[in-house]
């Protein structure tokens, strides 16, 4: 399968089979864009409905959300759960591919999903994500090559397929080096979750990671809690898992997930991750089951628990924001 066309906030990249690979935030980095056709007509109505469906693969159930776009507002106008019996999603592998089918077919009859457009995620921890420093002027081609031999530099005796996807981040200057974020996945990773969706009459457009579709979820839902041009952090929960999300603006400085458990204490290593980034200015606790009594101690002044009514939805309601740009 070859991935082509794609598109970084509306600016062209490239994604090879032999490589390494929106809403408002207009310099966040999504993963990649599938897109068999540049004939295809991308357009996004102020009222209409989007072209895509957040689709949220997660250890524990299948999210989709359909959202409505008013204003400067999401507003949710499907949202449904399949779960999915334990196994079939680990350690974000799909690790029972036809149980996985099985509930994926179900749910696209029962829905009605059948050729739609959907953005689906990778979990943060199977993609790698960098920004390095080339020389200006470089061709798309030239920046490829580079980012190839920055990862086998980095990566010596690397053989596995890869897929990449970039983006060159804006110059202060004319005549500059360039910044470039990537972000790298291995190609087995990124085609089980796409074949798997396209098996059963879903067309995969974006596959987005799941740490940015959060952060893209939570910024819009908590409104004013987040505080413009300071490191904020978000701490998700999800079953048995937090996830620490540490940023400013629209840039992800930090990512981590912690296992939680009774046997685990999880607030230690949090702490200490938090405190690389001090002064983390605001903290937001949000997901299922958030203890928030438990991260009072991390020694942050401002810990906010916005009101979300459907927490659980949060990871699919950020991939539905995703807005396809024109060509």
């Amino acid at each position: 399968m070859a991935y082509k066309n794609l598109a970084f906030y509306g600016a062209s990249s490239i994604l090879t089979s032999s490589s390494l690979a929106q809403p408002s935030f207009p310099s966040e980095p999504p993963f990649y864009q599938v897109l068999s056709q540049r004939s295809i007509p991308l357009t996004f109505s102020l009222f209409s409905k989007p072209l895509l469906i957040g689709l949220a693969i997660q250890h524990d159930a299948v999210r989709w959300v359909q959202l409505k776009k008013a204003k400067q507002a999401f507003l949710i106008e499907q949202a449904h759960s399949s779960p999915l019996p334990l196994g079939v999603v680990a350690e974000g592998k799909i690790k029972r591919v036809d149980a996985l089918r099985s509930v994926l077919t179900d749910l696209v009859y029962r829905h009605r999903l059948e050729g739609r457009m959907a953005a689906i995620s990778l979990p943060a921890h199977l993609v790698r994500m960098q920004r390095i420093q080339l020389p200006a002027g470089l061709s798309e081609s030239e920046i490829e090559a580079e980012m190839n031999a920055h990862l086998q530099n980095e990566l010596p005796g690397l053989s596995e397929a890869l897929c990449m996807d970039f983006t060159v981040l804006p110059a202060s200057r004319p005549g500059q080096d360039i910044d470039v974020f990537f972000a790298a996945a291995r190609r087995e990773d990124v085609e089980q979750y796409v074949e798997c969706v396209q098996a059963v009459g879903v067309k995969v457009k974006i596959v987005d990671v799941d740490t940015y579709a959060l952060k893209r979820a939570v910024c819009l839902l908590a409104g004013g809690e987040v505080r413009v041009g300071e490191v904020n952090a978000i701490l998700h929960f999800a079953a048995h898992a937090a996830t620490l999300i540490v940023f400013k603006a629209e840039e992800i400085l930090f990512q981590q997930q912690w296992e939680v458990t009774e046997a685990v204490d999880f607030l230690l290593p949090l702490k200490q991750a938090l405190q690389l980034f001090l002064p983390v200015q605001q903290l937001i606790v949000c997901g299922t089951n958030a203890p928030l009594h438990d991260v009072t101690s991390l020694g942050i002044a401002s810990i906010h628990r916005p009101p979300l009514a459907a927490p659980e939805f949060l990871l699919a309601y950020g991939l539905a924001m995703r807005e396809v740009p024109r060509w």
